[in-house]
């Protein structure tokens, strides 16, 4: 870069210095006021590709200790008076890209912004091939449906194992956090895998929509967010008055690899709003949820059916009495039991005493997604361990 380079730049911040000075709102057309904000909103996605190859620069150079910084990360939310944490998200976009690539020419002609460019270079990063069709695709696609693209990439392009011990590092590292903010506001975040996200989801969405409808006809004007935020305060005290109907989720899964328990090439396995799950996830809800099953070929769907695998009740209560503990030899929990099918719904297992006993929830993550298993009768059962796959 030529000193002349930096002496262009700085008369062209001058001139757009002046022209935000003399921005008067009331003196433009909608359509003025909109053909300036889409040029401005171009300026900001260059701005953003250059910043961060600059910021990529004095990471690999360590020059930020010239300036009294730790980090290139802090130097940046300086420079940028943003937050370390949203300079180091810039710094990551900036690793990911591949230098040269379609990816990184897209960003430095402004086409994609640094959020759009991240995402699309994480995705290209496990499908290479994918480049082009995610770089067509983004006139088109909202930054949500953008995102959710790239997700279904990266899953297709992942083996199930890798899917698994992705899910489990994510278990492990589940959290719900709360604070008072200074305002005096509780506050709280959480993170949690993909097929519990769906189960709390489901259980919110039925009653804020119908808190959202309450107001509506009461004449108030609520946000559905705020309905959102009454509706989990409902749902958590209403668990005081007993189990309820369980969640549906809507699992959109290619049937055979719901049969062979891991997908293929672009089969899918994924919980609709949420994202990839595991197969072994999926077959996890058949016998507990009601499960929404689009089968499909590629993109094509081939048919829509819904498979009820709740337990009766009646069952439920017998299993009760003769389970009341988790029936793996050694493990006296109690507490939080679940519905285990022996033999496997998706294989032909009955609804039925005899296919049925009640695991604890560790023992079950082990049967579903380590492949353990449970065998024998009431009173003899035997625990598993998982059978060697191939390498």
């Amino acid at each position: 870069m030529a000193d002349g380079d930096l002496l262009t730049l700085d008369r062209t911040l001058r001139a757009l210095e002046q022209l935000v000075r003399r921005l008067d709102p009331d003196r433009m057309t909608g359509r003025q006021a909109a053909q300036l904000g889409e040029r401005l909103a171009k300026m900001e996605r260059l701005c953003s590709a250059a910043k961060a190859t600059c910021a990529r620069r004095v990471a690999d150079t360590k020059v930020f200790r010239d300036r009294g910084h730790r980090s290139a990360a802090s130097w940046l939310a300086e420079a940028s008076g943003e937050s370390v944490g949203v300079a180091t998200q810039l710094l990551d976009t900036a690793t990911r890209i591949a230098p040269g690539s379609a990816v990184d020419e897209a960003f430095r002609r402004g086409q994609l912004s640094a959020t759009q460019a991240k995402e699309i270079a994480v995705a290209v990063e496990a499908d290479p091939k994918a480049e082009r069709k995610l770089l067509d695709a983004v006139d088109r696609l909202s930054l949500p449906e953008l995102k959710a693209e790239c997700r279904a990439i990266r899953s297709s392009a992942t083996a199930e194992g890798d899917k698994r011990r992705v899910y489990e590092r994510i278990r492990a590292t589940r959290h719900h956090r709360s604070w008072t903010d200074d305002d005096g506001a509780f506050r709280y975040r959480g993170r949690t895998t993909a097929d519990d996200g769906a189960r709390i989801m489901a259980a919110l969405q039925a009653e804020t929509s119908h808190l959202f409808r309450q107001a509506r006809k009461a004449g108030r004007a609520e946000r559905i967010d705020a309905c959102a935020v009454d509706a989990l305060v409902r749902v958590l005290q209403s668990k005081q008055a007993g189990p309820k109907k369980p969640p549906t989720m809507f699992i959109r899964v290619d049937a055979a690899a719901l049969q062979r328990g891991a997908t293929e090439g672009h089969e899918l396995c994924q919980i609709d709003g949420v994202g990839p799950v595991p197969v072994a996830t999926a077959r996890r809800y058949l016998p507990e949820a009601f499960l929404n099953v689009v089968v499909t070929r590629g993109s094509n769907v081939q048919t829509i059916c819904r498979m009820g695998r709740l337990v009766p009740a009646a069952l439920r209560t017998a299993l009760e009495a003769r389970d009341p503990r988790c029936v793996v030899p050694g493990c006296n929990a109690s507490y939080d039991l679940e519905m285990h099918h022996v033999v496997p719904v998706e294989h032909g297992g009955p609804t039925s005493m005899a296919n049925l006993c009640r695991v604890c929830a560790f023992h079950h993550f082990l049967i579903t997604n380590e492949g353990f298993s449970v065998s024998g009768k009431p009173g003899a059962w035997r625990w598993n361990g998982p059978v060697a796959g191939p390498p």
